[in-house]
């Protein structure tokens, strides 16, 4: 038996109208191309016949494996599943929904892989959105330069990878393929981005995650999450450090100040408040970079294991 070269993860919720023409399109693609590769379908907690046809085409499917959730997962947590079973050297992630076409967008995924690259990511060269999803996108992208000084055409679309990227990245939570990009590019992975068509749906509608500004605000948060734990895991002394010097420079100029009190006045009885904010900040300060210190170790035993 030879080795699987491509495990194509596909999630499906509710797909039962484009389930079969999609995975044929795969299987036909794969035939085209001379590609060993397997098919990894997740049937996201479907109510309809998805979960009935993926069996059926399983049958006569000797390279398709199937993961059934029985709650949602979204995306994210559907291709988290399905890399756990991957065989394949590359990983590409497809919607089952055909707004992808697999002839046109897996050769075109697959071929930056094989000539060296970690990533090759799909952006939808023909997309047309709604005005509300247009200007979360923009703000979205501008607060991703700011924050990370990348920038990428289309964050939430098609892509290929090598297998190992996610061992490197670590599990992915809720809703961060988005960010999959962008955290490549912070461990400095090769990433070519790859111009693909979109076509629109035939039947039924997106059924994975949140659009407009509801969505942005989300992945908003999100991404400050991202910038400040990937600061934090890098340079833990450098985040409890800043917090540590400030609480004790604000003691030390509270601390001062009533020192000059004393020797003006004669007494601090009226400024006590002033008094326990001075000690409260002297010590916060010395915890701070007590924990900065213990944060440092562990980065520092992390590191050595890798």
């Amino acid at each position: 038996m030879k080795p699987v070269k491509l495990s194509l993860i596909a999630p499906a919720h509710n797909e039962e109208d484009n389930i079969r023409p999609f995975v044929e399109k795969v299987l036909e693609t794969f035939r085209k191309n001379s590609i060993e590769g397997e098919i990894i379908m997740v049937d996201d907690a479907s109510n309809d016949r998805t979960r009935t046809l993926l069996h059926e085409l399983k049958a006569r499917t000797p390279n398709m494996q199937i993961i059934e959730n029985r709650v949602r997962m979204g995306i994210t947590g559907s291709i988290q599943q399905g890399y756990d079973v991957a065989q394949g050297t590359y990983i590409i992630f497809l919607p089952s929904d055909l707004q992808s076409d697999p002839g046109e967008d897996i050769p075109k995924l697959l071929e930056p892989l094989e000539q060296g690259y970690d990533i090759a990511a799909g952006f939808r060269q023909n997309r047309v959105e709604e005005t509300v999803k247009i200007i979360s996108s923009r703000i979205f992208n501008a607060v991703s330069r700011i924050l990370f000084g990348v920038s990428f055409r289309d964050l939430g679309w098609i892509k290929g990878f090598r297998r190992d990227i996610l061992d490197e990245l670590g599990p992915l939570r809720s809703d961060w393929h988005r960010f999959f990009l962008i955290l490549a590019a912070e461990k400095g992975f090769k990433i070519l981005e790859v111009p693909t068509t979109v076509y629109p749906r035939k039947f039924g509608k997106s059924k994975f995650g949140k659009t407009g500004f509801g969505r942005a605000f989300g992945a908003l948060l999100d991404i400050i999450s991202i910038r400040l734990l990937l600061s934090f895991s890098r340079k833990p002394m450098f985040v409890f450090g800043s917090l540590g010097g400030i609480s004790l420079f604000a003691g030390f100029a509270g601390g001062s100040y009533l020192i000059y009190l004393k020797i003006a006045q004669g007494s601090i009885g009226a400024h006590i408040p002033l008094l326990f904010f001075v000690v409260l900040s002297v010590i916060s300060g010395i915890q701070f970079f007590m924990f900065g210190f213990i944060a440092e170790m562990i980065a520092g035993i992390k590191e050595k294991k890798k």
